[in-house]
């Protein structure tokens, strides 16, 4: 039979071991290497400023997340927002940006890697990892972006 000093001991071990592995660091930066960043963003898609997210196929740069955000327009009711941190080598924090066609967004200066505007897929490139997705919804006037 354990006693009670011998129990509190192993509860004292338990705890000096598993918690050191709990760091916060962990919990900024997700598998993909991208910080992660609290978003909960409200946007009016009829103002003036979000004209080209008005249709199917049109996109946004907006300012939130961990270097900003790419927001697609995929159909009448169905948005994309994706994180324009590349993944490759995320320490370095290189930002992608949508190509001239609006097909596909990339970076050639910094991470070299292109990523499908539909769903943040890797199309080519050294990385291993697809852009960072965020949750959206939609009434009809206010697309809401969270994670």
């Amino acid at each position: 039979m354990i006693n009670r000093s011998t129990y509190f001991l192993a509860l004292l071990f338990i705890a000096i071991t598993i918690l050191p592995s709990c760091n916060k660091d962990d919990q900024d930066v997700g598998s993909s290497g991208v910080p992660y960043v609290p978003v909960n963003v409200l946007i009016n898609t009829n103002l003036p400023a979000y004209f080209d997210i008005s249709i199917p196929g049109g996109w946004v740069y907006y300012a939130a997340g961990s270097k900003g955000l790419i927001i697609y327009r995929k159909s009448q009711d169905v948005f994309i927002a994706m994180d324009r941190h590349c993944p490759y080598q995320a320490q370095n924090g290189c930002q992608v940006h949508m190509d001239q066609s609006a097909a596909f967004s990339e970076d050639t200066d910094c991470c070299n890697s292109q990523y499908g505007v539909n769903d943040g897929s890797i199309l080519q490139g050294p990385t291993s990892q697809s852009l960072k997705m965020y949750q959206t919804t939609f009434d009809g006037t206010l697309l809401r972006v969270f994670n």
